[in-house]
């Protein structure tokens, strides 16, 4: 539940209200119950999001909630690099251990040859981390883009209501 109506009470000031007419203020709550982790999320390093749902939110939370999505855009982009690196890194230690192995002529010998297909093999599965990887950031960049140009849809049109 992203939005929980709040009957209006005369003179509440809170900052958290909708901007909507009717007998009904839009109150977004700030509690455990709005703090919900992403189901089948890969990441378990992702911190969860509070509002899933823009349409509800008033000005100053949705503000709040763009930043929030912005931070974790960047940060997930800075997960996806430090994988990568790391990833690219050992696929660049196995080129160079088989070009030694090659080059050294230790790999003419039987023990040379499973030390090869043994590093060949390092190197076919840190490519194959490297899609999947990629993959996955590609994934959740899509999503918490979506997610910032959802809060900034929410923005604009809150800005048109205030216009009126």
């Amino acid at each position: 539940m992203t939005a929980i109506p709040v009957p209006r009470t005369g003179t509440h000031t809170g900052t958290h209200t909708g901007t909507h007419a009717g007998p009904f203020t839009l109150h977004t709550s700030d509690g455990p119950s709005d703090h919900r982790p992403f189901v089948g999320r890969p990441d378990p390093g992702v911190r969860t999001h509070r509002f899933p749902a823009a349409t509800y939110l008033c000005r100053e939370v949705a503000r709040d909630e763009r930043a929030f999505a912005l931070a974790e855009l960047a940060a997930s982009g800075r997960r996806a690099s430090r994988r990568v690196g790391a990833l690219a890194a050992v696929v660049g230690l196995a080129f160079v251990a088989m070009l030694v192995l090659l080059s050294t002529g230790r790999a003419s010998d039987r023990t040379g040859v499973l030390l090869l297909v043994g590093i060949g093999a390092v190197m076919v599965l840190a490519i194959v981390g490297l899609v999947v990887v990629l993959r996955r950031h590609e994934r959740e960049y899509d999503r918490l883009a979506d997610r910032v140009r959802r809060y900034e849809a929410r923005l604009v049109e809150l800005r048109a209501a205030r216009r009126r």
